[in-house]
C-alpha cells in the first residue's frame, strides 16, 4: 500500500540496519541485502532517531527500549499506527499498535491492491 501511495509507510534508521543484518543472517550476500535496501528506502520513508527520542524512550513505561524508541519516533513522526507482529508489546506506545492483518482489517474491504 506504501508502494502505491495510498499511505506513507516510516522504517526508522536504527531498523534499517537491523534489516540488513538480517537480510545477511538468512543467506543474502551484502549485495543483494543492500539491493533490498534501496528497494525498501524507495517505497518507505527513512526517519531520524533524534536525541529526544532516546530521552523520551528512556523514560517510557514501556519495558522494551528498541520497541520504545520506535514508539517515540512514530510519535514525532505523528503516526497513525504502529504496525508489528508484536502489539501486545506496544501497550503502553503512545502511538496505537496494530498487527499486519488488523491494520488490512481497519482500512476495510474497499482499500487499494486489496
Amino acid at each position: 500500500m506504501a508502494a502505491m501511495g495510498t499511505v506513507r509507510g516510516c522504517v526508522t534508521a536504527s531498523q534499517v540496519t537491523d534489516i540488513f543484518y538480517l537480510l545477511g543472517r538468512g543467506g543474502l550476500g551484502a549485495a543483494a541485502a543492500k539491493a533490498a535496501l534501496k528497494k525498501l528506502a524507495g517505497v518507505l520513508t527513512v526517519v531520524g532517531v533524534a536525541p529526544a527520542d532516546v530521552d523520551d524512550a528512556l523514560a517510557s513505561p514501556m519495558p522494551d527500549f528498541e520497541d520504545a524508541l520506535l514508539a517515540c519516533c512514530a510519535k514525532r513522526q505523528k503516526a497513525t499506527y504502529v504496525v508489528t507482529r508484536d502489539a501486545k508489546g506496544f501497550q503502553q506506545s503512545p502511538v496505537p499498535a496494530l498487527t499486519p492483518q488488523a491494520l488490512l482489517d481497519a482500512l476495510g474491504p474497499n482499500r487499494a491492491g486489496a
